[in-house]
Formats: structure tokens, C-alpha cells, sequence
């Protein structure tokens, strides 16, 4: 363990060794080794902002109706009902469950797999957000495939090169 001096009295000849560890600190404030950034919240510890998000969801349906009556009477706006939603609930996320497009897996080329998906979409049959994260994976297979495909051909023409002459290679 590291140590270090701490001048004791008046005089410089008069030092005592003192361990890191006789420095009285306080456990919670400490940064252990391998925690990012330090201890963190306390466990069971609420921020503000849940603990107002909790009291509203309680009295959530208090509070729409409050806030329906005063739309009503013109004291409130719509943006004020859907804000205060949004802050009881939380941001909407879309979850996506299965997603069955019509041709898809009939489509052979990168394309027609695009094809069906826009098709799909005009046809109501998926979101568009559903066709972007499909159109994002179908982009990564045919990268890994397009990959696949250069480094076959990289390996034929390393091949064919034979005693420092290069052959015409048929594809």
C-alpha cells in the first residue's frame, strides 16, 4: 500500500508514515477500482423526476380529467393534455412483432427484396418504420454477402498467379 509522509509537530525532522488507508473517508464518496465514473446512485435511491412521474401515474386519471375540463373551458391546449401524457408514460416506443411481406423471400436480388418491401408499404400490409429496419438488415446480409463475394475472388486471383506470371482467370 502506498504511503505517505504527514509533517507531525513544528519541527521538519519530526514526520510519521501514515497508510492511505488510516485517512478517514467516507466509503459512499470513494471511486472503486473498475467503476466507471464512481459509486453511483445509492441502491433504492429515487431521482425527482420518478418520484414525480410515480405520483402522477397515481392520479393520473385525476389529472386528465382536470386537464379535459380546462380544455374545455379554453384554459388549457391539447399540447398541454399530450405533454402532460408523455410525461407520465414516457416517450412511445414501437415494438415490432413478426412481420409476414409478400415476396420477400421469393425475391432473389437485393432489389426485388426492396421491391416488396415498398410494396408492402403502399399496401398498408407493415409500417414504414418496419420496412426501415428491415431495408437496415437486408443492407447488412447483401454487404456480407458483396464481401464474401470480393474476398472469393481476391483468393482465385492470388491463386493463379503462378511463377511470377499472371493467367487471365474466367469468372
Amino acid at each position: 500500500m502506498a504511503e505517505i509522509e504527514e509533517k507531525v509537530g513544528i519541527g521538519e525532522s519530526e514526520t510519521k508514515n501514515v497508510s492511505v488507508t488510516d485517512i478517514p473517508q467516507k466509503k459512499s464518496t470513494l471511486f472503486q477500482p473498475g467503476w466507471k465514473g464512481g459509486p453511483g446512485r445509492p441502491k433504492g435511491s429515487v431521482s425527482p423526476a420518478t418520484r414525480l412521474r410515480n405520483e402522477m401515474a397515481a392520479h393520473g386519471e385525476k389529472i386528465f380529467n382536470e386537464l379535459m375540463r380546462q380544455i374545455d373551458s379554453g384554459k388549457a391546449k391539447p399540447r398541454d393534455l399530450i405533454g402532460a401524457l408523455q410525461f407520465i408514460v414516457g416517450p412511445l416506443r414501437g415494438e415490432m412483432g413478426a412481420v409476414k411481406v409478400e415476396g420477400l423471400s421469393e425475391a432473389v436480388t437485393y432489389t426485388q427484396k426492396l421491391e416488396a418491401l415498398e410494396r408492402a408499404v403502399a399496401n398498408g400490409e407493415i409500417s414504414p418504420d418496419a420496412s426501415n429496419l428491415i431495408t437496415n438488415q437486408l443492407k447488412t446480409a447483401e454487404q456480407a454477402r458483396m464481401m464474401n463475394t470480393i474476398n472469393d475472388r481476391i483468393a482465385q486471383l492470388e491463386g493463379v498467379v503462378i511463377n511470377g506470371q499472371a493467367k487471365r482467370v474466367t469468372v
